[in-house]
């Protein structure tokens, strides 16, 4: 990887140098060199006191292979694929839905509540996540038209087959939605962000909420 001044950086798991190595959590790029080598001052250090001449040193030279980028978000979002105030579920687990706070420090519920010991869960099991759907304004529109024509409840089987509902659906079935009254057939390419996991989806709801 080529890096540009200004980077911040780690040493990568049994890199060769000594000061630089992986104990340098963070380092900055202050110079890139002719060929491509790099400098790097220090700013964390796990053992600052055995980091040659200390934080805030300049060390020259180095071979950037022996080091990575640290990206811009907290590694609980690189694991997760979750966003900073991303609202989402948890399965298995109600008082939904959850989100962390914009520093990724804190998950609350929606009550309010620190539920600091779901972070494990949901890190060792992220497939445990359920994803508040996204949608495009293109998507907005169509969603405006289904409510507008009586189904505001959409919901996907596990078949990949969707519908809109007039009334809330409810499971029956192996892996099918029914509510007992009307129904239309939605393309199954539409609504992408719509799965069996978080269906049935309130349109309705959701369209009075971007208000």
């Amino acid at each position: 990887m080529d890096f540009k001044v200004g980077d911040i950086v780690r040493g990568i798991k049994g890199n060769d140098y000594g000061c630089t190595s992986e104990d340098m959590t963070k380092g900055e790029v202050v110079t890139v060199c002719p060929n491509k080598f790099i400098n790097i001052k220090i700013l964390e250090h796990n053992h600052p006191e055995q980091a040659c001449c200390g934080i805030e040193h300049t060390h020259i030279n180095l071979d950037p292979k022996q080091f990575e980028l640290i990206p811009d978000r907290p590694r609980i979002c690189e694991v997760t694929g979750l966003n900073p105030l991303e609202q989402f579920n948890i399965a298995g687990f109600e008082k939904g839905p959850y989100h962390f706070n914009g520093e990724m420090s804190y998950l609350y519920n929606s009550d309010g509540e620190i539920r600091e010991n779901y972070v494990p869960l949901i890190i060792n099991h992220p497939e445990k996540i359920i994803r508040t759907p996204q949608f495009s304004e293109e998507e907005n529109k169509f969603f405006r038209l289904y409510v507008t024509g009586g189904y505001p409840f959409i919901a996907r089987d596990k078949s990949n087959e969707i519908f809109g509902y007039a009334k809330a659906p409810s499971k029956v079935g192996n892996g099918e939605w029914d509510n007992g009254c009307s129904w239309i057939k939605i393309p199954t390419d539409l609504f992408p962000s719509i799965t069996f996991e978080n269906s049935p989806f309130d349109a309705k709801a959701y369209l009075e909420d971007l208000k």
